[in-house]
């Protein structure tokens, strides 16, 4: 008897289960339908009754599946779609995912939107959720770059470089800092490690072609050192354009 009472619970505990999956699937499905035929208010609509309907557990799954909805619209070039649902989503989300959805927000701010300052605080905010998140530390220090502040690029720089050592973008966009700092020694240094990483790295070797020619303006009108150092940085030079 208690067996069977033990079977009777467990079908009934399955079947309220799958009476709750069956109205889930059906809105995720109806919402996936809006946006695919650009009924985007409506869908976006839904998805605010549905985050706060849900309980905790079923939220996160259900912002989950809206996070990846919202990676589709970003990469089909629907970015303001994109920004909104990684805004409304990102709450909901778990750590990593959270850091990517801030991470998109600021692809979009910097590459679509063109404000800087408001993407680097997206890529700071990944950071701050996933002190590793590549990407973000990476994006991060070429903004801080693009706008000149090079002491903050340079720490996000050597982040992204503890993560991977032998990122040669990284190691050539430090080149062209510590080039524009004046620090040619260093400069020079990080040049020639990124182009032994990558032999076809064109920022270090039009940077490298500049270290050389400074180098050469150095030396002696018609020494061959300056000849050779002249003739380096013009095939480096020709190399960084194919």
């Amino acid at each position: 008897m208690k067996f069977y009472y033990f079977a009777a619970a467990t079908l009934l505990f399955a079947v309220l289960v799958c009476a709750r999956q069956k109205p889930f699937r059906e809105n995720m499905h109806t919402i996936h339908r809006d946006f695919k035929y650009r009924r985007i208010t409506q869908g976006f609509e839904k998805i605010a009754k549905m985050l706060k309907k849900l309980p905790s557990r079923r939220r996160s799954e259900a912002a989950m599946e809206f996070f990846k909805l919202g990676i589709t619209e970003h990469s089909d070039g629907h970015f303001n779609t994109a920004m909104k649902m990684y805004k409304i989503v990102s709450p909901h989300l778990d750590k990593e995912s959270r850091a990517n959805a801030f991470s998109n927000l600021g692809l979009i701010y910097r590459e679509f939107k063109g404000d800087k300052a408001v993407a680097l605080s997206y890529f700071e905010k990944a950071v701050e959720e996933i002190p590793t998140h590549r990407n973000a530390l990476r994006m991060a220090a070429q903004v801080y770059h693009e706008m000149k502040f090079f002491s903050s690029a340079l720490r996000f720089y050597r982040l992204a470089l503890d993560i991977q050592p032998e990122d040669s973008m990284v190691l050539a966009n430090m080149c062209d800092i510590q080039r524009q700092m004046k620090n040619y020694t260093k400069a020079k240094q990080l040049c020639e490690n990124a182009i032994k990483i990558d032999p076809n790295a064109a920022l270090a070797q039009s940077s490298l072609a500049m270290l050389l020619v400074h180098e050469a303006g150095f030396l002696p009108t018609f020494s061959d050192d300056r000849k050779q150092k002249m003739g380096k940085a013009k095939q480096l030079a020709g190399l960084a354009l194919t």
